[in-house]
């Protein structure tokens, strides 16, 4: 088969990862005159030029112990603030609205969830996840991002549940209790490269999923958690987190 764009494609990635090779990674842990790589480390400076990744080159990015879990538990602060000032400095560059820009670059990112609802509801047996009462038709139910979107944007079946809308309004955006990351866990594939009920609606649907990566977004923000934090259980009632069983259910 033939893709007429596959050349162009091709060279819009080598020049999107000359970009990054160039300029923000091997000076985004300078400050002044002062290089103090805290968060990754990589084999290349910013004297690095075109024509020494044409070859041999080691592009790979090597993240200090516990900086990308940290920066997954960050998300939710970082990021906002990351895009808005990447945006804002992109506007002034090239003399754009930057409200608008920041809207195009980042703002759609949520997707509508309705032609998998139905099928979500059929898997979990018609009940809502986090109450277990019953649901009595697909459109009473709410769609919800069981790793909170302002934790870890993530569209991926394995992160989508079906609740009341009481219990999705009740959640919002805190961690679910080690009862509900149990449940949640119990529906992925016992084994890499097999099928379950969610990869089949996902395939029908035509629906992104990355179960590996969902989970490792789990491990990292739920295996770091401080002891005395709090995860969401139902209703206003909050629960402490259980290490052992966490680690059962996202590690085994």
């Amino acid at each position: 088969m033939c893709f007429p764009a596959a050349e162009g494609y091709e060279r819009l990635v080598r020049s999107v990862e000359w970009t990054l090779i160039e300029m923000p990674l091997p000076r985004l842990q300078t400050v002044g005159l002062n290089r103090d790589p805290f968060i990754y480390e990589i084999n290349w400076d910013e004297n690095v030029r075109y024509m020494d990744v044409r070859g041999a080159f080691d592009n790979l990015i090597r993240f200090k112990p516990g900086a990308g879990e940290s920066l997954i538990q960050l998300n939710g602060l970082l990021r906002p603030l990351i895009q808005k000032k990447w945006a804002s400095m992109v506007a002034r560059i090239n003399k754009l609205q930057e409200n608008r820009l920041e809207d195009f670059l980042f703002g759609v990112e949520r997707i509508s969830s309705a032609r998998i609802r139905g099928g979500l509801w059929e898997i979990q047996r018609k009940i809502c996840f986090y109450c277990a009462e019953r649901i009595p038709e697909p459109n009473r139910g709410e769609v919800d991002h069981f790793l909170p979107w302002s934790r870890y944007p993530d569209n991926g079946m394995e992160n989508l549940v079906v609740a009341h809308k009481r219990c999705n309004s009740e959640k919002r955006d805190f961690l679910a209790a080690t009862d509900h990351v149990e449940r949640w866990k119990s529906r992925f594939p016992l084994q890499a490269g097999t099928s379950s009920e969610l990869s089949t609606l996902a395939d029908s649907a035509g629906w992104e999923r990355d179960p590996g990566k969902t989970l490792g977004a789990a491990r990292g923000l739920y295996l770091r958690l401080h002891s005395d934090a709090r995860l969401w259980s139902n209703g206003r009632i909050f629960v402490h987190p259980d290490f052992d069983r966490l680690h059962v259910a996202l590690c085994d």
